[in-house]
């Protein structure tokens, strides 16, 4: 059987949890959250659907305040333990099989959930049970939620930096995203690079500097072709530049300078193009807040990952339902 694979993004679980535990919560549309939870949980257990839990579900249910136990238990539950591997393996993955492909070898021996899941999405639920409904949530140190806080925004305000910079030089979209792309290759291997990338830079620089991930791709690139060249030319491929965390992310940042110059990033945008990135591509639905999915549908990236992306808004939240209880 194959499943449906829904992911849902904070703003949907946050709801979810306040609707059914937090009796102070007044919110007009509570009535209609219940009832979305209530589909999704009956098309989980009928094996219609499965919505994977991330490490951004466990970084944003910290960060959810009264109701962080709550909003854990409601993702938690509806994944019956099917999780999304982190963003960081998900990329690694695609680059090691765009280094296979770019040698003209085989695509990774791996079963065709295995380079998002940590385990198969698609066996039958009936009969198991999500797990004893008790508080799951673990309080981080204070100097651990210090940091984390602070790691957000200074990623935060060095993208809009990186976004200021950009709008200055007026590229149009396909301008951006082919600097973006570059510019993440770099980042890819190089995670404290903020420098904007020089098209004619990031090779030599990436052969200097790059980090461990890059001496294991590295070493994937040697044995399949073996000489540095291979390794330069691969840095160089189209193949890489193509993987789809990268592609998606150059889109959706193109897309938000280019097409919303005067628009400040807010804190959590650069968490959304991180989750966009790395779940599209294995997901059949995808919800989001609305500037973000007004981002992926301008940037056209559904033409090839063509999930079905809903926002908060009212009118999308009734089309959400309606497609989960027609599945």
């Amino acid at each position: 059987m194959v499943k449906t694979i829904v992911y849902l993004d904070q703003n949907y679980a946050s709801s979810f949890a306040k609707a059914e535990y937090l009796d102070s919560w007044k919110d007009p549309r509570r009535a209609d959250f219940l009832h979305t939870l209530s589909v999704l949980r009956h098309q989980t257990h009928e094996d219609k659907l499965i919505c994977p839990t991330s490490d951004f579900h466990r970084r944003e249910s910290e960060r959810s305040g009264r109701v962080s136990d709550f909003v854990w238990r409601v993702v938690d539950e509806l994944a019956f333990g099917v999780r999304f591997r982190h963003s960081y393996e998900i990329g690694f993955a695609q680059m090691a099989n765009a280094a296979r492909r770019h040698a003209g070898c085989c695509h990774h021996d791996f079963p065709d959930w295995g380079e998002a899941f940590a385990s198969d999405p698609h066996p039958s639920v009936k009969g198991l049970s999500p797990g004893p409904r008790v508080l799951v949530h673990v309080p981080s140190p204070d100097e651990l939620v210090a940091f984390e806080k602070s790691g957000t925004e200074q990623v935060w305000t060095a993208y809009t930096d990186y976004k200021a910079q950009r709008v200055a030089l007026g590229l149009d979209y396909e301008g951006e995203c082919a600097h973006n792309r570059r510019q993440l290759v770099l980042e890819s291997f190089i995670p404290t690079s903020i420098e904007p990338a020089d098209a004619d830079g990031v090779v030599p620089l990436l052969l200097a500097e790059g980090d461990q991930r890059l001496r294991d791709l590295r070493q994937e690139v040697l044995a399949l072709a073996g000489g540095d060249s291979a390794v330069r030319s691969f840095l160089e491929s189209e193949e890489l530049l193509a993987c789809p965390q990268i592609e998606i992310r150059a889109a959706l940042m193109a897309t938000d300078i280019a097409k919303y110059p005067k628009m400040v990033p807010t804190a959590s945008l650069n968490v959304d193009f991180d989750v966009v990135a790395s779940f599209l591509p294995y997901v059949d639905i995808l919800t989001t807040d609305a500037h973000m999915k007004e981002l992926i549908v301008q940037s056209g990236v559904l033409s090839d990952y063509p999930a079905k992306v809903f926002s908060m808004a009212t009118d999308d939240h009734a089309r959400l339902t309606e497609t989960l209880a027609a599945l």
